[in-house]
C-alpha cells in the first residue's frame, strides 16, 4: 500500500513540481512522464493552449510555456515505454 501511495504522489506531485519548476526557468521538460502523457492530446492537434482559449481562458499570462504539451506521440510513447521498463527493473 505504501509503494501505490509514493507512486502517485511522485507522478502526481513530484514530477509536476519539477517540471513547473523547469518551464518557469525557460527550459523544456519533453522527458518529464508528466509532459510525455499530454501526447494523446498532441495526436489529435489539441494543445493545452487551444484548450485554454477555447474555454475563454488567456494561456500567455504568467505561464512561461508550463502549458505546451509534447507535440510527438512517437517520443512520448517510447518515453514512457521506457520509464516504465526502468521502473520495472529497478523494483525488482
Amino acid at each position: 500500500m505504501g509503494v501505490t501511495i509514493a507512486t502517485l504522489l511522485t507522478y502526481m506531485m513530484v514530477f509536476s513540481i519539477v517540471s513547473m519548476a523547469l518551464s518557469m526557468a525557460g527550459h523544456d521538460p519533453w522527458y518529464m512522464p508528466d509532459r510525455a502523457g499530454d501526447a494523446i492530446s498532441a495526436t489529435y492537434n489539441i494543445s493545452y493552449e487551444n484548450l485554454m482559449l477555447s474555454l475563454g481562458m488567456k494561456p500567455e499570462r504568467g505561464m512561461g510555456g508550463m502549458l505546451r504539451a509534447s507535440q510527438d506521440p512517437l517520443r512520448s510513447s517510447l518515453l514512457l515505454l521506457s520509464y516504465g521498463v526502468a521502473l520495472f527493473f529497478l523494483s525488482l
